[in-house]
């Protein structure tokens, strides 16, 4: 089971896809949730199984997920550098760097923190409302 749903559960899919030229297939929305839980497996090194995935890696695999699934759509017609999916993706990959050396904590969803990511400081797990011009919703 893929960490985000983008067929039901994406909050940033739709608005990739608004105004482009054709409909994404079901098989690409499968790559790109499999696209995204690669690079956060990949970056992390760990794994997690529903239901106790963190709700920030949920957020960041719709993130990375649905800018892959905006790339599909344009096959290289359009740079995703300067788009919202070039947006998105380069703030997902800014959250899970932040995981990876520790700025960030994962809380589970029964409480408590990952033991791998517990984070660095006191405030460990919480985020700002708004990073740059994405809105980060929990």
């Amino acid at each position: 089971m893929a960490y985000a749903d983008l067929r039901e559960k994406s909050r940033y899919l739709h608005e990739v896809t608004k105004g482009v030229a054709r409909e994404i297939r079901e098989d690409e929305i499968t790559n790109a949730e499999e696209y995204a839980d690669t690079i956060i497996d990949g970056k992390l090194g760990k794994s997690w199984t529903a239901p106790n995935v963190p709700k920030l890696i949920e957020k960041i695999a719709d993130m990375l997920g649905s800018a892959k699934a905006w790339e599909f759509i344009q096959s290289g017609q359009a740079p995703v550098e300067g788009s919202f999916a070039g947006a998105i993706k380069a703030e997902g990959m800014s959250l899970l760097q932040m995981i990876y050396d520790g700025e960030l904590g994962l809380k589970l969803p029964g409480g408590g923190f990952d033991e791998d990511y517990p984070g660095a400081s006191a405030q460990i797990g919480t985020q700002p409302d708004a990073i740059g011009t994405i809105e980060i919703i929990i």
